[in-house]
């Protein structure tokens, strides 16, 4: 944040934070260290962040990033009907089923004509094209 504010490349209308803000998250904050490079850091209670975005959020965006091991305690009350990997694009299985069977169809499809346009070429055409 201070170094955009020192290239002067923010947007003024959307100021940058540090967020949650110790008002609505005062649990959230450990204590604040000075590092070596003079910006301030903030210890963060990363149980207690995660337990106020499951609650400000809602609970249908748990993921499973509590359940990797990060180091931290495991809590359980996860949703697992929206349990979804953060790297990965979550598809329904239904829709996964008819895009693949679209594809299949699809193909068969062009091989069905391909075939057609190969007869048809050399019925129109008595003549062989090879010189033996």
């Amino acid at each position: 944040m201070e170094e955009e504010a020192s290239l002067g490349t923010g947007d003024p209308k959307f100021p940058k934070m540090i967020w949650p803000p110790k008002q609505l998250c005062p649990a959230c904050y450990g204590s604040n260290n000075k590092a070596k490079d003079r910006r301030n850091e903030v210890d963060w209670d990363m149980d207690e962040v995660y337990r106020f975005l499951v609650d400000f959020y809602g609970k249908t965006l748990v993921s499973l990033y509590k359940n990797k091991d990060v180091g931290h305690e495991v809590l359980s009350g996860s949703s697992e009907d929206t349990v979804a990997s953060t790297n990965a694009v979550v598809v329904p299985v239904g829709a996964a089923l008819a895009i693949a069977l679209a594809s299949c169809a699809f193909g068969a499809l062009a091989c069905y004509w391909r075939s057609r346009q190969k007869s048809r070429k050399y019925y129109h055409q008595l003549h062989s094209l090879k010189n033996i």
